[in-house]
């Protein structure tokens, strides 16, 4: 009778070994998933407002040599950005001739900046506000304090329009992982 049972516990633990030895194999769980990244919108007088459109205060700047807009986020409450893809949605317009367009993605403590990335695209003569896309990447995990910000520096010579919304939507950051 001992023997009977003794052969049937090793039996068990023998089932059990060889079971827990395909959980690796089976018990993989795989998949997918869509991550979206932050969108950042550009609103009057000079802030970047997350992922929020409903409140956007519009506002056109002229850029000039001596007038650039910095628009800045609020605090965002995190210490590391994943290394990302900045696309840069700006409704510009150059009236009189064609000219450059440039911006630098930055992080400020309101005092000290530092670039991020910076890119730049030339604007064609139009009378009409026209969608550039302007995109840069960073090269590395963006480090953040508790008082650094994010921020977007428009400089050159055109007409930029902020908070309006165009069939093809608003001047705006969409960010992405790299």
């Amino acid at each position: 009778m001992k023997k009977k049972i003794t052969i049937g516990i090793l039996g068990i633990l023998s089932i059990v070994i060889v079971s827990a030895s395909f959980i690796p194999y089976f018990g993989k769980i795989t998949g997918t998933a869509t991550i979206e990244g932050p969108v950042f919108y550009l609103s009057a007088p000079e802030d970047l407002i997350l992922n929020d459109n409903s409140s956007l205060n519009e506002n056109d700047f002229n850029i000039t040599k001596e007038n650039n807009a910095t628009f800045i986020t609020d605090d965002l409450g995190i210490n590391k950005f994943y290394s990302a893809q900045f696309n840069n949605f700006i409704w510009a317009k150059k009236n009189n001739e064609t000219s450059y367009l440039k911006i630098e993605i930055i992080k400020t403590n309101g005092i000290d900046k530092e670039i991020v990335c910076d890119s730049g695209i030339i604007i064609i003569k139009s009378t009409n506000f026209q969608k550039q896309i302007i995109s840069c990447s960073s090269n590395e995990e963006i480090n953040l304090s508790s008082k650094n910000k994010l921020g977007i520096k428009i400089s050159g010579m055109a007409k930029i329009r902020v908070g309006h919304e165009y069939s093809a939507g608003y001047s705006r950051i969409e960010v992405s992982a790299t």
